[in-house]
């Protein structure tokens, strides 16, 4: 499972930063997962989270999308208008 979700988050966050809809993107990643993960403990107890195979993707998709998104920005630098990501084509 965590392999499955880096790989896909590497792949998902290399489309959205082409695609100039990286920002969005991880504000509605993000969204989800608290959702799932609030919906998940007010249903449970607080570490059932862990036992659910839908959220911890998603939370470990997000976590390497951020990370992802940083090393993006730090290695071909960020613009102060949107979309802020350069795509290797504008350099």
């Amino acid at each position: 499972m965590l392999v499955s979700s880096a790989v896909h988050a590497v792949i998902f966050s290399i489309e959205n930063l082409e695609g100039q809809s990286m920002v969005f993107t991880l504000v509605v990643m993000g969204a989800l997962a608290g959702v799932i993960l609030l919906v998940t403990m007010a249903r449970h107890n607080k570490l059932a989270f862990l036992n659910r195979p839908f959220l911890f993707f998603i939370v470990v998709q997000l976590v390497v999308m951020l990370v992802f998104a940083m090393i993006w920005g730090i290695a071909l630098g960020v613009k102060v208008y949107y979309p802020f990501f350069y795509e290797p084509s504008e350099l």
